[in-house]
């Protein structure tokens, strides 16, 4: 604590001191005051350590920094990693990663290496654009899923522009320009389409719902959708589709073909399609906006995302598997993957478990397959033989498997199964009829 003196003049006026001389009268008080700690300005605001420091060009708060050319990072540790002419450039400007989330700042010139909580809502230097087709019927799950979208990446400072349609209306091309004139200028964007409707089965989509409805290939509700958005196509960094149906038309002969022969030619970087025979929309709808915060805000591959999102939810992973067309780049071979979740527990390699009543006949608890208990797993030759006892009267079920070309995979812990589809013989190979065997002890 220090003490200042100050002086009370009577005579002193507004403007400054008087040229003339000192008024006669005057008092002097000493006032204890606290000393301002100005050495916590010369460490670093996120370690609170010292070292090389830089300045925010904003705030003015302080940051340890290392340099690109200082080798190691783990010899010369720091909070940010800046490039060289920004560290020894002083009319560079260093937005710190505090200031990054205001609109001060938008994008990050350097590395951050920690305090990375502070950059969570950085604006997105990539645009989206949503584009979210459906028929008559299923409108208002595609209006509120337009809407969970825009919050979603709307809190993350996401530049997005959506658009929701009906097939039969499809999109002209003023409203292609008006999605085009709300992004970011000169900069990036991702294209993402959404199609709601219903499966015939046996194979084709609906394309209108109600009095005028009418149902099309697979390939020919792609290809009007391709052409819907064209222009907006053109430009994107990325394009890719998303399908909410029932996927009772995916076993159809020559669906998963013609699918992949349209991607060849279009655009398209990847489609994602559900392959439950009877979806429930507003179950599998709420996956949408973190899968799109994790595609399109953090960056993560799609595979990863799907493993992500539709992996960790419980709900939606036992309602429905995937099916997932996908290529690295326009050039490359589609390739696709049937994704199923495979818990040893109750859905051996991914084989759906009979109810236990329906074997055993006592009464239907309503547990459902939470009534089986799992006993052991053996190999048999080249089968795998999973062992349940049922909760009830003890029944002993006996599932043998035959595992041909499907993958066990680990992800979060849990166990899903992955098949590819074979083009030489237009199928996925594992088949339930010849692959499954149970009997009853």
């Amino acid at each position: 604590m220090i003490y200042i003196s100050i002086v009370l003049h009577s005579d002193l006026a507004r403007s400054g001191p008087s040229s003339g001389d000192v008024p006669q009268s005057h008092v002097e008080l000493d006032i204890p005051m606290e000393q301002e700690d100005t050495g916590k300005e010369m460490y670093c605001f996120i370690c609170e350590d010292g070292g090389q420091l830089v300045e925010c060009t904003f705030c003015r708060r302080n940051f340890c920094y290392r340099k690109l050319s200082d080798g190691n990072e783990l010899e010369h540790p720091a909070c940010v990693t800046l490039p060289d002419l920004m560290a020894d450039d002083d009319k560079e400007d260093f937005p710190c990663p505090v200031c990054l989330s205001t609109s001060q700042a938008r994008f990050a010139p350097y590395i951050i290496n920690r305090g990375t909580r502070a950059t969570l809502r950085i604006k997105s230097r990539t645009s989206l654009i949503v584009l979210i087709f459906c028929i008559a019927s299923l409108e208002q799950y595609a209006t509120a899923l337009c809407m969970q979208l825009e919050a979603a990446l709307g809190v993350f400072e996401v530049n997005l522009a959506t658009m929701c349609t009906r097939f039969e209306a499809g999109i002209t091309r003023e409203e292609e320009c008006n999605l085009l004139s709300q992004l970011i200028p000169n900069a990036p964007y991702h294209l993402a389409v959404v199609f709601l409707t219903e499966s015939n089965p046996g194979g084709g989509w609906f394309a209108a719902s109600g009095k005028s409805a009418f149902q099309t290939e697979e390939s020919q509700l792609l290809r009007k959708m391709a052409n819907d958005s064209h222009i907006l196509a053109q430009g994107a960094s990325t394009v890719r589709m998303f399908g909410a149906s029932c996927g009772v038309n995916l076993p159809g002969a020559g669906v998963v073909d013609s699918i992949r022969s349209h991607m060849k030619s279009s655009r398209l970087l990847s489609l994602v399609l559900p392959t439950a025979p009877f979806l429930l929309y507003s179950d599998f709808l709420h996956l949408f906006p973190e899968l799109f915060l994790s595609l399109y805000y953090l960056g993560t591959d799609l595979r990863s995302t799907i493993y992500r999102v539709w992996g960790k939810s419980d709900e939606v992973r036992r309602h429905t598997g995937l099916i997932v067309f996908d290529r690295r780049d326009r050039e490359s071979d589609v390739a696709c993957t049937r994704l199923c979740y495979a818990p040893r527990t109750s859905r051996p390699l991914g084989v759906q478990l009979p109810a236990a009543w329906s074997i055993c006949g006592c009464p239907d608890d309503g547990v459902g397959q939470d009534d089986w208990r799992f006993l052991k797993e053996q190999q048999h030759r080249k089968e795998t033989i999973f062992s349940y006892r049922s909760a009830c009267c003890g029944v002993q079920l006996n599932v043998a498997i035959l595992p041909f070309k499907l993958r066990s995979i680990k992800r979060n812990d849990e166990s899903f199964i992955e098949e590819d589809w074979q083009s030489a013989t237009r199928q996925f190979p594992f088949r339930d009829s010849t692959m499954v065997r149970m009997k009853i002890e």
